[in-house]
């Protein structure tokens, strides 16, 4: 016994098999400066996160010394010097 009447639902429409090819030519040159500009944009990226983090663990460190707060104020920061002593591994893959 069927809930459902399926005779009014549309069928799957056919779909056309398309082969449609598609060729790209880089000059060996234009390749080279593509990828040696991305390679310094992928430098000063890693550059301006390393100033960063590095303020921020800065600031972590003076906190820690010089705040007294709660536990949970000092689980933040542990999880900020955490994180950033596991960055720290990225630089050797960029």
């Amino acid at each position: 016994m069927a809930l459902i009447d399926p005779s009014p639902l549309k069928a799957e429409p056919k779909l056309p098999v398309l082969n449609l090819k598609a060729e790209t030519v880089v000059e060996s040159n234009d390749f080279k400066n593509a990828v040696s500009m991305a390679s310094k944009v992928a430098d000063y990226a890693y550059k301006v996160y390393e100033i960063v983090a590095k303020a921020i663990l800065g600031f972590v460190k003076s906190f820690k010394k010089n705040v007294k707060y709660g536990n949970d104020l000092l689980i933040l920061c542990d999880e900020q010097e955490f994180e950033f002593e596991n960055q720290k591994g990225l630089k050797h893959i960029l």
